[in-house]
């Protein structure tokens, strides 16, 4: 009995974290492995470590229940206890990724830039996320959000920008002509593309009014030029080279259906460039997409146009108000100006009327137009985001996929709507943009300074992702002191 507690009393270790006491077991600690920090502390003594107490209160009780508490989940975001479990040798016990949900995503803390916080541009990707503000480029850690660098262009405003590989932005302004190359790391301007025609010398001048990149399978950069005349094209440039591959796309006038794309994306599923433009008057709205085959030629495959509420519509009169694409779910989705409806069509079965309309089975939810509000529409890994004036909505799909046949109405009869914020939430102004990334929704917001950071909230039986080895490289040794 003597030689049980003197074990009992042997096996505990008192740890001071960030100048809050913990105590707990070597046995404990050893579990989180032989080559992980915690295991260390257990065999050196260490009893003290300069990191956060309530964040290691969440590891520790990780390690004992291999589970999260759900008062951590509640105050920290993932991405902070994926940071922390890194550090201290854990992270093999978190071993899966949430998902961005429209039914399950809560505000967290805002982002703002150090300086001209009013951000007019930005752009996600699986390295970095991206905000232009002004002339300013700030770029922050995909997963903490960190600022790692400001960068200061030439230009007096940015308009367009887009991460086509690890540290290179395309970007375009409304004021300069040109698709400009900054590398932020190191920052600096690596080059510019300039729509030059020999035989119209106004094309010098051509503005960029919107950037894709097809930087998965490719080296090509497509960006839609603008002259201030009308004349407009997309054009393919090489990211390595800098230099304009071809031309496709071209057309000249001023008219609603001549005028320049205003999004464009790749989708290499299909091998298509999708571009739409939707332009707001006294008549109302009007707006065309139209989708290329690059390969092929600079012939469009398809083509739809609503000219001030007529077109090749099943509803005429409920012009589209604003175009999106999702490379992953294979569909063009679009909002009707005057239902606030949302009609989705199949990339693989274009037609010339292959709009569905997702209908809510809860008629409080239906029927609700736009009222003269503003929309914003973004697709992100099927689901569909809609801003309306300050109000956001999102679409997503309840059931799993291959219950049934992908494409038909049947799979879209499966999409259920949901107001993603609250009714104060919505007073803060009008959504101007929206951008998504991991679990995480952008939302810019009419003079607003930053970007509203909205996260999916985990329960206590989510965990994270295991590849995160190469995010972080902090010394761990600089964060413990040996008595």
């Amino acid at each position: 009995m003597e030689t049980h507690q003197s074990s009992s009393t042997t096996d505990r270790i008192k740890l001071n974290v960030g100048g809050a006491l913990f105590e707990t077991t070597t046995k404990t600690l050893n579990s989180a492995g032989p080559d992980s920090l915690l295991s260390n502390l257990s065999s050196t003594r260490i009893n003290f470590i300069d990191r956060d107490p309530d964040l290691f209160s969440a590891v520790l009780s990780l390690l004992r229940t291999h589970r999260l508490p759900s008062a951590a989940l509640r105050r920290f975001s993932s991405y902070q206890l994926l940071h922390e479990s890194r550090l201290y040798g854990v992270d093999s016990l978190l071993n899966s990724t949430p998902s961005l949900s429209t039914f399950d995503a809560s505000l967290s803390s805002p982002l703002s830039p150090p300086s001209d916080p009013f951000i007019c541009s930005l752009s996600f990707s699986s390295d970095r996320l991206l905000l232009a503000h002004n002339g300013l480029i700030s770029s922050y850690h995909p997963l903490t959000l960190s600022l790692s660098s400001t960068t200061r262009t030439h230009l007096d405003d940015i308009s367009s920008i887009r991460n086509v590989s690890n540290g290179l932005a395309a970007v375009g302004s409304d004021s300069s002509p040109g698709l400009h190359f900054y590398s932020t790391s190191p920052r600096k301007h690596a080059g510019s593309t300039l729509w030059v025609d020999p035989t119209d010398p106004r094309t010098n001048k051509a503005r960029v009014t919107a950037i894709a990149d097809d930087s998965e399978v490719g080296n090509s950069v497509f960006a839609s030029f603008e002259c201030w005349h009308g004349e407009n094209a997309v054009l393919v440039v090489d990211k390595e080279t800098m230099k304009v591959v071809s031309e496709i796309g071209r057309q000249t006038g001023n008219a609603a259906k001549s005028a320049a794309m205003r999004k464009l994306t790749w989708v290499p599923a299909v091998g298509l460039l999708v571009g739409s433009s939707v332009r707001s008057g006294t008549l109302g709205y009007s707006g065309y997409i139209r989708a290329w085959d690059p390969r092929a030629g600079s012939e469009e495959v398809w083509e739809t146009s609503e000219p001030g509420g007529s077109g090749r519509s099943s509803r005429i009169g409920d012009t589209m108000a604003d175009v999106d694409v999702d490379p992953d779910g294979l569909f063009i989705a679009k909002v009707g100006c005057r239902s606030g409806d949302l009609g989705v069509a199949d990339l693989r079965n274009l037609g010339t009327d292959p709009w569905v309309y997702l209908e809510d089975p809860n008629p409080r939810l239906s029927g609700v137009g736009l009222n003269g509000r503003s929309v914003v529409l973004r697709c992100y890994r099927k689901h569909v985001f809609v801003g309306k004036g300050g109000g956001l909505e999102g679409w997503s799909r309840l059931k799993k996929e291959g219950e049934v046949e992908e494409g038909g109405e049947n799979e879209w009869g499966l999409y259920r709507r949901n107001y993603v914020d609250k009714e104060e939430d919505e007073k803060r102004g009008a959504i101007r943009k929206i951008e998504c990334g991991g679990n995480r929704l952008f939302v810019c917001r009419e003079n607003v300074e930053g970007v509203e950071v909205w996260e999916t909230s985990n329960s206590s039986g989510w965990k994270f992702p295991l590849d995160v080895k190469q995010l972080y490289s902090q010394d761990i040794s600089a964060l413990v002191d040996i008595p």
